[in-house]
């Protein structure tokens, strides 16, 4: 790993020092001078992050721990496809007739709830639940990146445009590979974290835990299991509880990361629409 970060340094830096000498560069670097594109840069690169987070952590959920099957999975996301063929021309309307923050900020609070919506989730989530907390986030889908990538790209001059508007893309596409291999990282320790937690409380002295497991046993010898099976099987089945709670905890943890990188998109929200109408700098 620290041989990749340190390959991945050299790279950057050699294509940086590559552009800056070259008579026709890939990117002009001069797009980095004006503020109002920087600030809408990290903007979409944090919502980037968010957003590609979203769209792992769900499905994976949905079929890891509710079991549905891809097609059902699939169906949760219907809903927002409506709203976002209703929403995405109106929000283009919009965003060239008032300050973008008018239409960022409501848009980040519909993400900010549907987000807070899907850290609730355990295994007694409803298909409804679920589209409805995906309609929601559809909302600020379409009411964040238009006006963002618009009013950023609107700083530069118009010969910088086509740089603006490719590094932008990549900045979004980047913060969503970024995101999406933090939450990778976390989901599979989070995981283990709570499964050590949770197998720590199941011992003699916890009397819900033996109360679970009586509970257990009790099931299993209604199913016709033997008795000389049965505390063999409840002890089964107790650590497959353990470990389904263990998973929706570290899922749980995922959404709650995403809460606060939508909070931290609010910053350069903000400066976005403070610094637009000011001297290109």
């Amino acid at each position: 790993m620290p041989e990749l970060i340190l390959v991945s340094v050299l790279c950057g830096a050699s294509f940086i020092a590559w552009q800056k000498r070259t008579a026709h560069p890939l990117l002009n670097l001069d797009i980095f001078r004006n503020r109002l594109f920087v600030v809408g840069t990290l903007a979409m690169c944090l919502f980037g992050g968010t957003f590609y987070g979203i769209m792992y952590l769900l499905p994976q959920f949905v079929q890891a721990v509710l079991h549905y099957s891809p097609i059902s999975a699939g169906k949760i996301f219907l809903p927002s496809t409506a709203v976002l063929g209703i929403l995405v021309p109106l929000v283009g309307w919009l965003s060239d007739r008032y300050p973008p923050h008018w239409i960022t900020l409501p848009g980040l609070g519909c993400a900010l709830l549907s987000v807070w919506l899907m850290a609730q989730m355990d295994w007694n989530t409803s298909f409804f639940y679920l589209a409805m907390a995906m309609g929601i986030l559809s909302v600020g889908m379409a009411a964040f990146p238009p006006p963002t990538l618009s009013n950023a790209i609107a700083g530069l001059p118009v010969h910088l445009t086509g740089h603006g508007s490719g590094a932008i893309n990549f900045a979004l596409q980047l913060g969503g590979a970024l995101g999406t291999a933090g939450l990778v990282i976390l989901l599979d320790r989070q995981t283990a974290f709570h499964g050590q937690y949770l197998n720590a409380g199941v011992n003699a002295d916890n009397a819900i835990a033996r109360q679970q497991l009586g509970q257990l046993s009790e099931l299993v010898g209604r199913l016709g299991v033997p008795d000389t099976h049965q505390q063999a099987m409840a002890g089964y089945l107790m650590g497959r509880i353990e470990s389904i709670w263990a998973s929706i905890l570290a899922y749980q943890d995922g959404f709650w990361i995403l809460i606060g990188s939508l909070l931290l998109v609010v910053v350069p929200s903000l400066l976005l629409s403070r610094w637009r109408g000011l001297p290109r700098t």
